[in-house]
């Protein structure tokens, strides 16, 4: 076990949070259980903390760097009837986390990538029987986020890659 407390673990995403070259995890938990993160010390160790005071449902996390510092970030997408994240690392293995946008309950999915062109990641989130949707980020932590399409479908993840030849990033729910 990394830590004890992060026994009702849904996903988990591997990055540098506080900065050292050692790889950190970041826990999301199920069963209104905080949300953890475990700072690496190397050598198969771990000093875990509460990502936030939150305590939600959550579903899934996607790590990437979101308003434009150093410090890694990451997305937490939550149940239905929950809000999902946007954490913003400090780079000493902190977050500060807030609301992605008053719309965005009842996620399973998320993934990072540059959808919209501009150098600021985005947030793709998957939806179950509700329209999945697109955040676009500006590049400081807040997203605008709407519907990837009118269809509602039982999406639980998605991808982002190339898969003709425009050099669009491309979604598979």
């Amino acid at each position: 076990d990394v830590s004890p407390e992060t026994n009702d673990t849904v996903e988990v995403a591997l990055g540098l949070v506080n900065g050292d070259a050692n790889l950190d995890a970041v826990f999301t938990n199920d069963n209104y259980q905080r949300d953890r993160v475990c700072l690496g010390d190397g050598r198969g160790g771990f000093t875990c903390s509460d990502l936030s005071a939150d305590a939600n449902r959550s579903l899934d996390v996607a790590l990437g760097l979101i308003n434009g510092d150093p410090h890694l970030d990451a997305i937490i997408n939550t149940r239905s009837g929950e809000t999902s994240r946007v954490c913003l690392g400090d780079g000493a293995g902190s977050f500060d986390c807030g609301d992605i946008s008053p719309d965005t309950t009842g996620y399973q999915g998320v993934s990072l990538g540059l959808i919209d062109g501009d150098s600021y990641l985005d947030a793709v989130i998957s939806r179950f029987n509700q329209t999945n949707r697109i955040c676009l980020g500006d590049g400081s932590g807040a997203f605008t986020c709407s519907e990837v399409s009118a269809d509602t479908n039982a999406s639980f993840g998605n991808a982002l890659g190339f898969f003709d030849d425009d050099q669009h990033l491309d979604i598979v729910f």
